[in-house]
Protein backbone atom coordinates (compact mmCIF):
# COMPACT_ATOMS: atom_id res chain seq x y z
CA UNK A 1 0.00 0.00 0.00
CA UNK A 2 1.12 3.67 -0.95
CA UNK A 3 2.54 5.89 2.23
CA UNK A 4 1.47 9.07 1.79
CA UNK A 5 3.16 11.37 4.28
CA UNK A 6 1.35 15.31 4.71
CA UNK A 7 4.16 17.91 6.23
CA UNK A 8 2.64 20.81 8.80
CA UNK A 9 3.55 22.72 11.35
CA UNK A 10 0.57 21.89 13.43
CA UNK A 11 -2.81 20.85 13.55
CA UNK A 12 -4.60 24.17 15.06
CA UNK A 13 -7.34 26.11 13.98
CA UNK A 14 -6.26 27.29 10.70
CA UNK A 15 -7.52 27.23 7.16
CA UNK A 16 -4.83 24.94 5.54
CA UNK A 17 -4.59 22.48 8.68
CA UNK A 18 -8.38 21.91 7.65
CA UNK A 19 -7.43 21.66 3.78
CA UNK A 20 -4.94 19.09 5.13
CA UNK A 21 -6.76 16.81 7.30
CA UNK A 22 -9.85 16.78 5.02
CA UNK A 23 -7.47 15.27 2.39
CA UNK A 24 -5.63 12.85 4.80
CA UNK A 25 -9.17 11.76 5.95
CA UNK A 26 -10.17 11.43 2.24
CA UNK A 27 -7.13 9.65 1.65
CA UNK A 28 -7.27 7.28 4.60
CA UNK A 29 -9.56 4.80 2.79
CA UNK A 30 -7.04 3.89 -0.06
CA UNK A 31 -3.08 4.65 1.34
CA UNK A 32 -1.56 4.42 4.81
CA UNK A 33 -1.15 7.99 5.62
CA UNK A 34 0.84 9.79 8.09
CA UNK A 35 0.85 13.20 9.49
CA UNK A 36 4.28 14.97 10.29
CA UNK A 37 4.01 18.21 12.63
CA UNK A 38 7.34 19.98 12.63
CA UNK A 39 6.61 22.74 14.88
CA UNK A 40 3.31 21.69 16.90
CA UNK A 41 2.55 24.48 19.24
CA UNK A 42 -0.88 24.22 19.73
CA UNK A 43 -3.66 21.67 20.88
CA UNK A 44 -5.07 19.54 17.42
CA UNK A 45 -8.08 21.32 16.95
CA UNK A 46 -9.83 18.95 13.91
CA UNK A 47 -10.16 15.15 13.87
CA UNK A 48 -8.08 13.03 11.98
CA UNK A 49 -9.52 9.56 11.00
CA UNK A 50 -8.07 7.04 13.80
CA UNK A 51 -6.20 4.70 11.24
CA UNK A 52 -3.49 8.00 10.66
CA UNK A 53 -0.60 7.78 12.18
CA UNK A 54 0.24 11.51 13.94
CA UNK A 55 4.07 12.04 14.19
CA UNK A 56 5.63 14.95 16.20
CA UNK A 57 9.14 16.28 15.62
CA UNK A 58 9.48 19.26 17.80
CA UNK A 59 7.05 21.18 20.29
CA UNK A 60 8.10 25.13 19.99
CA UNK A 61 6.83 28.58 18.69
CA UNK A 62 9.96 28.65 17.04
CA UNK A 63 9.45 29.59 13.40
CA UNK A 64 12.87 29.49 11.70
CA UNK A 65 14.71 26.60 10.06
CA UNK A 66 15.77 24.50 12.19
CA UNK A 67 18.19 22.02 10.98
CA UNK A 68 17.93 18.85 13.87
CA UNK A 69 13.89 19.19 12.46
CA UNK A 70 15.00 19.11 8.62
CA UNK A 71 17.37 15.83 9.31
CA UNK A 72 14.06 14.50 10.85
CA UNK A 73 11.44 15.35 8.24
CA UNK A 74 14.32 13.79 5.62
CA UNK A 75 14.28 10.26 7.74
CA UNK A 76 10.32 10.52 7.52
CA UNK A 77 10.44 11.23 3.85
CA UNK A 78 12.37 8.58 2.94
CA UNK A 79 9.78 6.21 4.34
CA UNK A 80 6.93 7.31 2.28
CA UNK A 81 6.32 6.88 -1.59
CA UNK A 82 4.37 10.70 -1.75
CA UNK A 83 4.80 13.63 0.12
CA UNK A 84 2.15 16.46 0.26
CA UNK A 85 3.31 19.72 2.35
CA UNK A 86 1.09 22.76 3.47
CA UNK A 87 2.31 26.40 4.30
CA UNK A 88 5.90 28.43 3.31
CA UNK A 89 7.84 26.42 5.58
CA UNK A 90 6.70 23.29 5.63
CA UNK A 91 6.92 23.42 1.71
CA UNK A 92 10.41 25.09 2.21
CA UNK A 93 12.02 21.62 4.37
CA UNK A 94 10.80 19.43 1.85
CA UNK A 95 12.28 20.73 -1.16
CA UNK A 96 15.55 21.55 0.37
CA UNK A 97 15.31 18.16 1.49
CA UNK A 98 14.97 17.05 -2.32
CA UNK A 99 17.54 19.47 -3.24
CA UNK A 100 20.63 18.33 -1.12
CA UNK A 101 19.42 15.00 0.54
CA UNK A 102 17.79 13.51 -3.11
CA UNK A 103 15.22 10.88 -3.44
CA UNK A 104 13.37 9.71 -6.27
CA UNK A 105 9.51 9.83 -4.01
CA UNK A 106 7.08 12.92 -5.16
CA UNK A 107 6.58 15.62 -3.91
CA UNK A 108 3.08 17.92 -4.13
CA UNK A 109 3.34 21.51 -2.35
CA UNK A 110 0.03 23.73 -1.70
CA UNK A 111 -0.67 27.59 -1.70
CA UNK A 112 -3.37 28.73 -0.12
CA UNK A 113 -2.47 32.00 0.38
CA UNK A 114 -2.28 34.79 -2.42
CA UNK A 115 -0.02 37.32 -3.81
CA UNK A 116 0.33 40.14 -1.43
CA UNK A 117 2.21 43.48 -0.27
CA UNK A 118 4.06 42.10 2.89
CA UNK A 119 5.62 39.27 1.06
CA UNK A 120 9.25 40.03 0.24
CA UNK A 121 9.94 39.58 -2.90
CA UNK A 122 12.95 37.99 -2.57
CA UNK A 123 11.44 35.38 -0.47
CA UNK A 124 8.67 34.89 -3.52
CA UNK A 125 11.97 34.35 -6.09
CA UNK A 126 13.65 31.95 -3.70
CA UNK A 127 10.38 29.76 -3.26
CA UNK A 128 9.83 29.87 -6.47
CA UNK A 129 13.11 28.67 -7.70
CA UNK A 130 12.64 26.11 -4.95
CA UNK A 131 9.67 25.10 -6.75
CA UNK A 132 11.24 23.92 -9.48
CA UNK A 133 12.35 20.96 -7.45
CA UNK A 134 8.22 19.96 -6.89
CA UNK A 135 6.41 17.42 -8.76
CA UNK A 136 3.33 19.30 -8.81
CA UNK A 137 2.02 22.41 -6.76
CA UNK A 138 -1.76 23.02 -6.55
CA UNK A 139 -3.19 26.35 -5.52
CA UNK A 140 -6.95 26.98 -3.91
CA UNK A 141 -7.49 29.82 -5.96
CA UNK A 142 -7.15 30.24 -10.05
CA UNK A 143 -5.63 33.84 -8.91
CA UNK A 144 -2.84 32.03 -7.46
CA UNK A 145 -1.91 29.38 -10.00
CA UNK A 146 -1.78 32.34 -12.41
CA UNK A 147 0.40 34.32 -10.24
CA UNK A 148 2.63 31.49 -10.06
CA UNK A 149 2.37 30.72 -13.90
CA UNK A 150 4.13 33.62 -14.69
CA UNK A 151 7.40 32.38 -13.60
CA UNK A 152 8.07 30.59 -16.85
CA UNK A 153 9.54 27.11 -15.34
CA UNK A 154 6.70 26.50 -13.14
CA UNK A 155 3.75 26.93 -15.89
CA UNK A 156 3.18 22.88 -16.62
CA UNK A 157 3.22 21.94 -12.72
CA UNK A 158 0.69 23.52 -11.45
CA UNK A 159 -3.20 23.20 -10.76
CA UNK A 160 -6.22 25.16 -9.10
CA UNK A 161 -8.49 22.80 -6.46
CA UNK A 162 -10.81 24.51 -4.60
CA UNK A 163 -11.27 23.80 -0.99
CA UNK A 164 -13.51 20.95 0.02
CA UNK A 165 -16.10 20.88 2.95
CA UNK A 166 -18.91 18.35 4.23
CA UNK A 167 -22.50 18.62 3.33
CA UNK A 168 -23.99 21.20 5.54
CA UNK A 169 -27.72 21.62 6.39
CA UNK A 170 -29.62 24.45 4.11
CA UNK A 171 -31.23 26.91 6.62
CA UNK A 172 -33.39 29.53 5.10
CA UNK A 173 -32.71 33.00 7.14
CA UNK A 174 -36.09 33.53 9.13
CA UNK A 175 -37.36 37.18 8.77
CA UNK A 176 -36.33 39.95 12.33
CA UNK A 177 -36.31 42.94 12.79
CA UNK A 178 -33.00 45.30 10.92
CA UNK A 179 -32.27 46.39 13.94
CA UNK A 180 -31.64 42.71 15.49
CA UNK A 181 -29.22 41.51 12.58
CA UNK A 182 -26.19 39.66 13.57
CA UNK A 183 -23.08 38.89 11.47
CA UNK A 184 -20.54 36.84 12.33
CA UNK A 185 -16.48 36.84 11.53
CA UNK A 186 -14.64 33.64 11.41
CA UNK A 187 -11.15 32.85 11.99
CA UNK A 188 -8.14 33.89 13.92
CA UNK A 189 -8.11 37.96 15.37
CA UNK A 190 -4.84 38.51 12.94
CA UNK A 191 -3.25 41.52 10.96
CA UNK A 192 -5.08 39.44 7.73
CA UNK A 193 -8.25 39.79 9.32
CA UNK A 194 -8.44 43.08 8.76
CA UNK A 195 -10.24 43.71 12.20
CA UNK A 196 -9.31 47.44 12.89
CA UNK A 197 -11.15 48.42 9.44
CA UNK A 198 -14.34 46.31 9.98
CA UNK A 199 -14.53 48.42 13.38
CA UNK A 200 -14.37 51.87 11.43
CA UNK A 201 -16.80 50.59 9.19
CA UNK A 202 -19.24 49.59 12.07
CA UNK A 203 -18.78 53.47 13.36
CA UNK A 204 -19.76 54.74 10.22
CA UNK A 205 -22.97 52.48 10.31
CA UNK A 206 -23.50 53.75 13.53
CA UNK A 207 -22.76 57.17 12.81
CA UNK A 208 -25.07 56.82 9.20
CA UNK A 209 -27.80 54.55 10.86
CA UNK A 210 -28.25 55.32 14.47
CA UNK A 211 -28.13 51.70 15.67
CA UNK A 212 -25.08 48.99 15.03
CA UNK A 213 -25.96 45.10 14.63
CA UNK A 214 -24.32 42.69 16.89
CA UNK A 215 -20.79 41.25 15.58
CA UNK A 216 -19.91 37.32 16.58
CA UNK A 217 -16.23 37.10 16.16
CA UNK A 218 -15.15 33.08 16.22
CA UNK A 219 -11.59 32.74 16.48
CA UNK A 220 -8.63 32.58 18.75
CA UNK A 221 -7.10 35.93 19.21
CA UNK A 222 -3.54 35.88 17.67
CA UNK A 223 -0.47 37.62 18.28
CA UNK A 224 1.94 35.61 16.99
CA UNK A 225 4.16 38.47 15.41
CA UNK A 226 4.49 42.07 16.08
CA UNK A 227 1.87 43.35 13.45
CA UNK A 228 -0.98 40.53 15.01
CA UNK A 229 -0.12 42.34 18.36
CA UNK A 230 0.05 45.67 17.49
CA UNK A 231 -3.35 45.36 15.50
CA UNK A 232 -5.32 43.73 18.59
CA UNK A 233 -4.04 46.96 20.62
CA UNK A 234 -5.24 48.88 17.97
CA UNK A 235 -8.79 46.93 18.12
CA UNK A 236 -8.89 47.37 21.76
CA UNK A 237 -7.82 51.38 22.12
CA UNK A 238 -10.79 51.48 19.18
CA UNK A 239 -13.42 50.07 21.12
CA UNK A 240 -12.21 51.85 24.13
CA UNK A 241 -13.54 55.51 22.87
CA UNK A 242 -16.22 53.55 20.99
CA UNK A 243 -18.41 51.86 23.88
CA UNK A 244 -21.53 51.62 21.12
CA UNK A 245 -19.29 49.35 18.86
CA UNK A 246 -17.89 47.47 22.15
CA UNK A 247 -21.34 46.77 23.40
CA UNK A 248 -22.21 45.11 20.08
CA UNK A 249 -18.84 43.04 19.44
CA UNK A 250 -19.00 39.60 21.43
CA UNK A 251 -15.14 37.56 21.10
CA UNK A 252 -16.22 34.09 21.30
CA UNK A 253 -12.74 31.94 20.93
CA UNK A 254 -12.47 28.84 19.25
CA UNK A 255 -15.92 26.84 18.44
CA UNK A 256 -15.31 23.17 17.03
CA UNK A 257 -18.96 22.95 15.82
CA UNK A 258 -20.10 26.03 14.49
CA UNK A 259 -23.21 24.69 12.35
CA UNK A 260 -25.38 26.45 15.03
CA UNK A 261 -23.52 30.00 14.32
CA UNK A 262 -23.96 30.13 10.49
CA UNK A 263 -27.50 29.00 11.43
CA UNK A 264 -28.41 31.81 13.22
CA UNK A 265 -26.39 34.36 11.75
CA UNK A 266 -28.08 36.83 9.45
CA UNK A 267 -24.69 37.16 7.22
CA UNK A 268 -20.64 36.63 7.25
CA UNK A 269 -18.21 39.79 6.90
CA UNK A 270 -14.68 38.28 5.76
CA UNK A 271 -13.26 41.26 4.77
CA UNK A 272 -9.43 40.18 5.37
CA UNK A 273 -6.70 41.97 2.81
CA UNK A 274 -4.84 38.90 2.70
CA UNK A 275 -6.65 35.35 2.29
CA UNK A 276 -6.95 32.56 -0.23
CA UNK A 277 -9.77 30.38 -0.38
CA UNK A 278 -11.30 30.88 3.15
CA UNK A 279 -13.60 27.69 4.28
CA UNK A 280 -15.66 30.25 6.21
CA UNK A 281 -16.85 31.53 3.19
CA UNK A 282 -17.50 27.84 1.27
CA UNK A 283 -19.38 26.67 4.82
CA UNK A 284 -21.31 29.99 4.71
CA UNK A 285 -22.27 29.23 0.92
CA UNK A 286 -23.53 26.17 2.09
CA UNK A 287 -25.50 26.78 4.90
CA UNK A 288 -27.36 29.32 3.23
CA UNK A 289 -25.71 32.46 5.58
CA UNK A 290 -25.04 35.38 3.36
CA UNK A 291 -21.09 36.42 2.27
CA UNK A 292 -20.04 39.58 2.82
CA UNK A 293 -15.83 39.18 1.10
CA UNK A 294 -13.26 40.96 0.15
CA UNK A 295 -13.04 41.64 -3.47
CA UNK A 296 -9.67 39.92 -3.64
CA UNK A 297 -8.49 36.38 -4.98
CA UNK A 298 -11.44 34.12 -6.74
CA UNK A 299 -14.07 36.09 -4.11
CA UNK A 300 -15.53 37.46 -7.57
CA UNK A 301 -15.71 34.46 -9.41
CA UNK A 302 -17.44 32.58 -6.72
CA UNK A 303 -19.97 35.51 -5.49
CA UNK A 304 -20.73 35.94 -9.02
CA UNK A 305 -20.09 39.57 -8.87
CA UNK A 306 -23.01 39.61 -6.01
CA UNK A 307 -25.03 37.05 -7.19
CA UNK A 308 -24.28 34.65 -4.73
CA UNK A 309 -22.89 37.39 -2.11
CA UNK A 310 -21.44 40.91 -1.62
CA UNK A 311 -18.54 42.34 -2.50
CA UNK A 312 -16.44 45.10 -0.67
CA UNK A 313 -12.94 47.13 -1.32
CA UNK A 314 -11.48 45.69 2.34
CA UNK A 315 -9.26 48.85 2.13
CA UNK A 316 -12.22 50.79 2.29
CA UNK A 317 -14.15 50.96 5.50
CA UNK A 318 -17.16 53.00 3.33
CA UNK A 319 -17.62 49.89 0.91
CA UNK A 320 -17.05 47.51 3.59
CA UNK A 321 -20.08 49.67 5.71
CA UNK A 322 -22.42 49.93 2.57
CA UNK A 323 -21.90 46.10 2.04
CA UNK A 324 -23.30 45.57 5.27
CA UNK A 325 -26.36 47.83 4.85
CA UNK A 326 -27.29 46.17 1.84
CA UNK A 327 -27.63 43.29 4.13
CA UNK A 328 -29.40 44.49 6.85
CA UNK A 329 -31.72 46.25 4.84
CA UNK A 330 -32.33 43.64 2.12
CA UNK A 331 -35.76 42.54 1.57
CA UNK A 332 -36.43 38.46 2.21
CA UNK A 333 -36.51 37.53 -1.19
CA UNK A 334 -33.83 39.42 -2.04
CA UNK A 335 -31.33 37.09 0.82
CA UNK A 336 -33.26 33.73 -0.49
CA UNK A 337 -32.25 34.41 -3.85
CA UNK A 338 -28.82 35.04 -3.00
CA UNK A 339 -28.44 32.22 -0.52
CA UNK A 340 -30.22 29.71 -2.91
CA UNK A 341 -27.31 30.66 -5.52
CA UNK A 342 -24.85 30.62 -3.44
CA UNK A 343 -25.68 26.66 -2.03
CA UNK A 344 -26.35 25.62 -5.78
CA UNK A 345 -22.56 26.97 -6.66
CA UNK A 346 -21.15 25.61 -3.57
CA UNK A 347 -22.77 22.31 -4.21
CA UNK A 348 -20.85 21.81 -7.09
CA UNK A 349 -17.08 23.65 -6.22
CA UNK A 350 -16.97 22.82 -2.50
CA UNK A 351 -17.97 19.20 -2.06
CA UNK A 352 -15.22 17.10 0.10
CA UNK A 353 -15.64 14.20 -1.94
CA UNK A 354 -15.05 15.99 -5.57
CA UNK A 355 -11.73 17.78 -4.01
CA UNK A 356 -10.18 14.14 -2.63
CA UNK A 357 -11.21 12.77 -6.05
CA UNK A 358 -9.31 15.24 -7.91
CA UNK A 359 -6.33 15.09 -5.88
CA UNK A 360 -6.59 11.37 -6.45
CA UNK A 361 -6.22 12.05 -10.39
CA UNK A 362 -3.50 14.35 -9.96
CA UNK A 363 -1.51 11.76 -7.92
CA UNK A 364 -2.45 8.59 -10.96
CA UNK A 365 -1.12 10.96 -13.44
CA UNK A 366 2.01 11.71 -11.28
CA UNK A 367 2.91 8.76 -10.59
Amino acid sequence: MMQVLFVIDNLGSGGAQRHLINIANGFSERFKVKVLLYNNNLENFYKLNKNIQIKEIRRSTYNGFDLGVFIKIWKEIKKSNLIISFLPTGNLYCLLCRLFLNFDNKIICNEVSIKNNYEKLSKRIFTNILYLQADHIICNTVYQANNLRNFPFLKNKISTIYNGCETKKFYHRIKKDYRNKVFIIVGRVAHPKNGLRILKALKLFYKRNKFSPQIQWVGRIDNTTFKDQELFDDMQAFLKKNQQIKSKLHFLGEIKDIDQIYKNADGLISASTIEGLPYVICEAMLSGCPVIASKISDNKIILGDNKRGLLCNPYSEKSICKAIEKLVYAEEYKIRELTINAREYAEEQFINKNMVNKYLKLIEDLI
